[in-house]
């Protein structure tokens, strides 16, 4: 076996760095692009492996800036995804092909779990980039999410309605169901609820605060800065919720509508526990959100304009009420067709 060529290049920080191959010319050439590297800025003798880089990026770069929520949705996207296919390899050894199998390793997800992942890959090393860890990002713009588009979930039909509030009758779910069936509060709107945000007299509740999980605490915080300026709204409600809100206060030891253990709110993942038992006992697959998109709905079909429904809905654009308009609307063309072709 040929003995192989080794040639070596002082780091600027002291360090040597060896560089082989099975000819002089093969070793000269690696030990050349090094030089071309160093002058370009980049530290060839950083040995950050993927996994530690990740672990850099959320703590310098995400901690404190972004919502705990979306901390924690960054990290968990990192850790499911990202570190278990390419968390070992030193993160300027990653290439395009290492990004493609990682795609290639999240088959079976939906497109915009992949989309997802590709994003946040690529912010990061961008940050590698610009911290000249890395010439270029390995995570280039060709390499596509695959797989199925997420399937939207529609509003519930009246009946559907109905079958989960009765599921919902009788237990700790029943005021959460009730008023996001209703007023089509978010998760952590309704369970940050306090009996002081509803106007018993002038028939509204008001939306002042939000339980919002936190990397510390998945059940939750009281947070008074809600997602977005819009969030903050007042929303009329029909008299006979106000009605069945003035008993259940009557019998009510806590200052949150929907309380948890000794009085104090509901917390996210209690609410998780409980609703997945809701919905074994009513009998078809539902997520809290679907109660919020079912009454933005009826608001269109009582006649409300948009922007009417942007404000009950606490939408900071139109483009999130267009979404659902844009879906109600298609959904009773088609019930509108289906009649004129019935009648002919």
């Amino acid at each position: 076996m040929a003995k192989q060529v080794t040639l070596t290049l002082t780091l600027p920080n002291g360090k040597r760095k060896y560089f082989r191959g099975a000819t002089r010319k093969e070793a000269e050439a690696k030990r050349d692009q090094a030089k071309r590297d160093l002058d370009d800025g980049l530290d060839i003798g950083d040995n950050t492996t993927v996994k530690e880089f990740c672990e850099i990026w959320l703590k310098d770069y995400k901690e404190g800036v972004v919502r705990d929520t979306t901390y924690m949705s960054l990290s968990s996207t990192l850790n499911t995804h990202v570190i278990p296919t390419i968390g070992r390899l030193r993160i300027r050894d990653v290439k395009p092909a290492h990004i493609q199998k990682m795609v290639h390793m999240m088959e079976g997800k939906a497109k915009s779990t992949q989309a997802r992942v590709l994003t946040i890959t690529r912010s990061m090393f961008t940050v590698a980039v610009e911290n000249g860890l890395i010439k270029r990002n390995p995570c280039i713009k060709s390499i596509k999410p695959r797989g199925e588009e997420t399937e939207e979930r529609s509003p519930l039909t009246s009946e559907q309605a109905e079958q989960l509030l009765d599921a919902a009758r009788g237990t700790s779910m029943y005021l959460f169901v009730l008023i996001g069936l209703e007023a089509g509060l978010r998760r952590g709107e309704l369970l940050g609820l306090q009996w002081k945000d509803i106007d018993f007299d002038a028939g509204t509740i008001s939306v002042n605060r939000s339980i919002t999980p936190t990397k510390d605490n998945y059940e939750g915080e009281i947070n008074i800065e809600l997602k977005t300026d819009a969030a903050r709204r007042t929303i009329p409600v029909a008299r006979s919720l106000i009605e069945e809100l003035r008993s259940a206060r009557s019998r009510s030891k806590s200052v949150y509508v929907i309380p948890g253990k000794n009085g104090k709110f509901m917390g996210m993942s209690t609410c998780s526990y409980h609703w997945g038992n809701l919905v074994h006992r009513v009998g078809f697959d539902v997520v809290p959100h679907q109660m919020r998109h079912t009454r933005v709905t009826r608001w269109f079909e009582q006649g409300l304009n948009i922007k009417d429904v942007q404000y009950l809905a606490g939408h900071s654009n139109s483009r999130m009420t267009l979404d659902v308009y844009t879906h109600f609307r298609a959904e009773e063309r088609i019930s509108e067709i289906a009649e004129k072709v019935n009648a002919l």
